[in-house]
């Protein structure tokens, strides 16, 4: 901004008037303090001094400097000068500057907005660190808790191993004088009388009556008095004992010179055991018992299919049956999955002639006490079942043969699969349940395996063992039109409450299944099984189908172009492998699937262990129908002449027979 000042000067003197003319000259720049000049006469005395020459030349200077400074203020004023706009370039320049300034509102309010929500988050962040805090602090209390709670544990459980260490160093002791009495020349020597006196109590009492009243001097037992009568006639209910009488016969030369001694003076006509042989006609006042974890879900189980078929031949040779369960009525329906699946298992029972159904323990316990005097033989299946009952069985039913039905010898199948796990924990199990198994063994009867390598093994570890063998026993349908064209899938089917089943499909989708499909890429697989686990449900995908629990397989079989067991953990015996070659249906299976069946690889089955092989014979059989056939015909031979309900008839019967 340039600013001019003038005003006359009073200096008394009118001649001149530019004496009198004071100029000031004020230059500023608002907003800058890069220039500021400011030039005046600030006295009339300052420019004349009396010498009219030298004033006026000064005069000149000033005025000259003046102009001088005059010119170059022109210059930066041009300089700071805004440049000339129009007034439709002020109000774009406007408009411009009020969006700009809205935009500058809007972006304060988000922001604004966005220090409201960091202020927010902050103090729930606070919250929860507070939260956390005291979440700490009670984790802190509970660990201090729990070290007090395992350091009571520890001393429980070492208070427990010293105990169970007592208890081992006793048994031992007591097995050694268990021993040192079964190997007296004692006890063999008194055999006999044990043997009679078990076939005959009142028997035996009334013998030793006779003896107390011979020593005491009392008359003896006449001929048909009611003393001989009822020895008599226990005599004979004895007789259906199929398994006392093996035993009687095993040792019939010291029994039959004891019973000519003892039995003769009573019953007069009895002179050998062997002679009652003939009287196991009477089979009405047979009782047979059998036991499980469950009712036989002989449509989901192999081991339950085993249990029913040996239940129904029972049935079909006069014995009558009866049923306990070790789970409770409630329990079982759960795992049945309905009522009435649970009442269909339980009509299937009542078809074979099972009379009673006892659930849990209650149950069995009143059972035994009401029926145990009248029960010849009890079958007990499943390790923890026989462990729990055969100790009640022995109060209450006296006169019952006790058959341990192994089923699986479930510790060879633990110790494999700790193996094949590198799972120390499965190997402490099975060293435990092998523990239970030989117990169940050792105070049993009679042990029946499922295959020569399960007997085989078990008595390995206890060679005074009797074990015979029962395998699974199937039905086999009359040979008929295989309908080979209309066959193109492969089929597996297991129940999954066994690890060894799960680890086979999912082996077989992921190492075996893609090798097949690259060459039969249309190719189905179909998986069905009880208990289906998630990995299994997991395996479904396009070509791979999961069906879980089904009742009727017999479609499936009839449907299917090959049988896959792809086994890796050994199991003893395959039902499902048994099952599908008594179906016509041709097997591929590991070495381990085809364990226990007595079948020849290339004969009855192809056998391979490895993905590639396996996959090779899969196509193999899909390719060659003559093949097929031949396999179809041999298995199905095997399996009537080993595994047949026909075969087992047979088996079981020379096993109670004796």
């Amino acid at each position: 901004m340039l600013h001019f000042n003038s005003k006359p000067l009073d200096t008394g003197h009118n001649s001149n008037l530019l004496l009198g003319f004071q100029p000031s000259l004020v230059f500023t720049f608002s907003g800058s303090d890069r220039f500021r000049s400011t030039t005046s006469t600030t006295a009339a005395g300052d420019l004349y001094d009396g010498d009219p020459v030298g004033d006026h030349a000064r005069r000149g200077q000033a005025a000259a400097s003046v102009a001088r400074r005059v010119s170059e203020v022109e210059i930066d004023a041009d300089r700071w000068r805004m440049p000339k706009l129009s007034k439709n370039d002020l109000d774009a320049e406007v408009i411009r500057l009020t969006d700009l300034l809205m935009q500058s509102e809007k972006k304060i309010l988000e922001f604004g907005k966005e220090n409201a929500q960091l202020r927010e988050q902050i103090a729930q962040l606070k919250m929860l660190q507070e939260l956390l805090r005291e979440s700490l602090l009670g984790a802190e209390n509970k660990i201090e808790d729990l070290r007090g709670g395992v350091v009571q544990e520890r001393q429980a459980v070492a208070e427990w191993e010293a105990r169970c260490s007592r208890l081992q160093n006793e048994a031992a002791e007591r097995e050694v004088l268990l021993q040192e009495i079964l190997t007296s020349t004692s006890w063999r020597i008194s055999a006999p009388i044990r043997i009679v006196g078990r076939q005959f109590p009142k028997l035996a009492r009334a013998s030793q009556k006779i003896l107390r009243s011979q020593r005491a001097g009392e008359p003896t037992v006449r001929r048909g008095s009611q003393l001989e009568t009822d020895a008599r006639d226990e005599a004979l209910v004895s007789l259906d004992n199929p398994r006392s009488l093996a035993v009687a016969r095993t040792e019939s030369s010291s029994v039959n010179s004891l019973a000519s001694n003892v039995v003769s003076p009573v019953c007069g006509k009895l002179e050998s055991v062997d002679h009652f042989s003939l009287l196991q006609s009477n089979g009405g006042k047979r009782l047979f018992l059998a036991a499980a974890d469950v009712p036989p879900m002989f449509d989901h189980q192999s081991g339950a299919s085993r249990l029913y078929m040996m239940m129904r031949i029972l049935f079909e040779g006069g014995w009558r049956l009866s049923f306990a369960s070790e789970a409770t009525r409630g329990d079982f329906e759960v795992l049945a999955g309905s009522t009435v699946n649970r009442e269909r298992y339980e009509s299937r029972l009542r078809e074979i002639g099972v009379q009673n159904i006892a659930y849990g323990r209650e149950e069995i316990n009143a059972y035994l006490e009401s029926e145990g005097s009248g029960i010849r033989w009890v079958l007990l299946s499943s390790p923890n079942v026989a462990y729990s009952l055969i100790p009640r069985i022995r109060i209450h039913a006296p006169w019952a043969s006790i058959i341990y039905n192994m089923v699986d010898f479930n510790y060879l199948r633990m110790r494999h699969q700790a193996y094949f796990n590198s799972d120390g924990t499965i190997r402490s199990s099975a060293l435990q349940m092998r523990e239970i198994e030989i117990a169940n063994a050792r105070t049993s009867d009679l042990i029946l395996a499922i295959s020569e390598d399960n007997r085989q093994a078990l008595l390995e570890l206890d060679p005074s063992l009797v074990v015979k063998v029962v395998p699974n026993i199937f039905d086999v349908p009359a040979d008929s039109d295989p309908e080979l064209a209309s066959r193109q899938n492969l089929f597996f089917v297991g129940g999954f409450a066994h690890d060894s089943n799960t680890d086979a499909v999912q082996w077989f989708v992921e190492q075996i299944w893609p090798l097949i499909c690259r060459q039969r890429p249309n190719l189905k697989l179909i998986i069905a099984g009880s208990a289906t686990p998630e990995g299994v449900l997991n395996l479904a995908r396009p070509g791979v189908e999961v069906l879980g629990a089904i009742d009727d397989l017999t479609p499936f079989f009839r449907r299917a172009r090959v049988f896959v067991a792809p086994l890796r953990i050994d199991v003893g015996a395959t039902g499902e492998v048994g099952q599908s070659m008594a179906q016509g249906l041709p097997v591929v299976g590991t070495k381990i699937a085809a364990e226990g069946m007595n079948a020849v690889n290339g004969k009855d089955l192809l056998v391979a262990d490895e993905p590639a092989a396996f996959a090779a014979a899969v196509i193999r059989l899909l390719d060659d129908d003559t093949l097929w056939l031949q396999l179809r015909a041999n298995s199905k031979e095997l399996i009537r002449q080993t595994q047949s309900v026909e075969a087992a008839r047979i088996k079981l019967g020379s096993i109670l027979n004796g």
